[in-house]
């Protein structure tokens, strides 16, 4: 589990990355005066003695094609990982509960209904498996969120502050307005 967590904010760093790499490349596609204006691309043009712009633009975006290959192979092994674990949790509560049933004593086990104990087995674990996952994807997808927040933060604290503000109202509103109609039309659906 802990390595789960530990992976989970990799994973969230390499979003992070892939999603700051587009802008760069983005900008000195549409701009090639960039790449002798900035310091960082031209360091990177002079060092590997590119011929001409548009063969750095190349490499630029073969790089960023590997990149993001390799973040999806990343991502596939994360949610390997995930599932094989939520996977084992699944088995172990179900081998537990399973010995549970068996030790219990021969009349309480006839009196019980077997179907409510296959459905205690399977169902039960079965979701409480799921909510784990649930729950990994979630504190993953919580990472990513703070780490371009913070991003974002870096770039531009202004206007982030800005938007923050601009979406906690809009959320605000959104919620004060759809959660009302929600029950409304819910008591028209109950009667």
């Amino acid at each position: 589990l802990v390595f789960l967590i530990i992976f989970s904010i990799i994973i969230s760093l390499i979003e992070v990355i892939g999603i700051s790499a587009i802008m760069p490349f983005i900008s000195v596609s549409s701009d090639l005066n960039l790449i002798q204006s900035n310091e960082y691309y031209r360091y990177i043009y002079n060092t590997f003695s590119f011929e001409n712009d548009i063969n750095f633009i190349i490499v630029f975006a073969c790089f960023l094609i590997v990149f993001y290959l390799l973040r999806s192979g990343v991502n596939i092994m994360y949610l390997y990982l995930l599932s094989r674990f939520t996977q084992g949790r699944y088995h172990y509560i179900s081998y537990k509960l399973f010995n549970r049933y068996m030790s219990i004593p021969y009349q309480a086990f006839v009196s019980k209904n077997s179907a409510e104990m296959t459905k205690m087995i399977i169902t039960e674990a079965l979701l409480l498996s799921g909510l784990i996952s649930a729950l990994l994807l979630m504190m993953s997808e919580i990472f990513i969120i703070l780490l371009i927040y913070i991003l974002m933060i870096i770039v531009n604290w202004k206007i982030t502050l800005a938007l923050t503000i601009v979406l906690a109202f809009n959320a605000f509103l959104m919620i004060k307005t759809v959660t009302k109609r929600i029950k409304l039309l819910g008591r028209q659906r109950v009667n």
